[in-house]
């Protein structure tokens, strides 16, 4: 996966600082910014950036990037598979602007509940299968139930057709084990935006998997 430069659309950044840390603003500024720890965040547009004056803490810093972050208009399905998993998913449709690049990427579509499901299934059935190591997610091998581990997970689905005329669709994961965690870090912007985080270490684990759904394949990159 490659975060495009080009299209920053709905592309939600976090950034791990310490103290005194200057994060410049970018085009006159940025909108949305949530700071969970005391902070001096300064106007948009100050071109002195944002000088944090904490001692000893970290603290997430989340920004909305100022482009095109309306959602107005656009049909975004909210959906929860009951024999799946007990958290919510969100299906974008074709015509939604992703702020990642697809390897091989010809066409989106919007995937059906239909389709949703069965990649869900070959999710579950194929996941302990894969080669982790090759993965960000190392230790998935040690998984005994694909099912019941990432039952607590929020997904977000995104569909589209490769040069060989694959339909894929994109399972995102979010890990929503500690709710009050996610909400402070993201609040309920998953219902909206693809959610691209940058932290080290990661808030809680985000993780994602293609299904080839021609070949009932379940794959790790993208």
């Amino acid at each position: 996966m490659n975060v495009d430069k080009r299209c920053v659309t709905k592309l939600l950044f976090v950034s791990l600082c310490k103290s005194n840390t200057q994060i410049p603003t970018a085009g006159g500024g940025y909108r949305g910014v949530v700071v969970l720890r005391s902070a001096k965040v300064p106007e948009a547009g100050n071109s002195a950036g944002i000088e944090i004056v904490m001692n000893k803490f970290y603290f997430i810093l989340v920004i909305n990037l100022l482009f095109n972050i309306s959602v107005n208009g656009q049909n975004i399905d909210l959906i929860r598979i009951d024999s799946i998993y007990s958290e919510y998913g969100v299906i974008f449709p074709g015509s939604y602007k992703l702020s990642i690049e697809l390897s091989g990427l010809t066409t989106r579509f919007t995937p059906t509940i239909e389709e949703v499901k069965a990649a869900e299934q070959i999710f579950i059935d194929q996941f302990r299968n894969l080669d982790h190591n090759k993965s960000n997610f190392p230790n998935g091998y040690r998984i005994a139930d694909t099912k019941n581990y990432f039952n607590k997970f929020i997904r977000q689905y995104i569909g589209y057709e490769d040069e060989r005329g694959n339909r894929n669709i994109l399972i995102h994961l979010i890990n929503n084990e500690s709710p009050r965690k996610v909400k402070k870090v993201i609040a309920n912007n998953w219902k909206e935006n693809f959610i691209v985080i940058f932290a080290d270490p990661m808030p809680f684990d985000i993780l994602t998997y293609r299904v080839n759904l021609l070949e009932k394949k379940l794959n790790i990159d993208f």
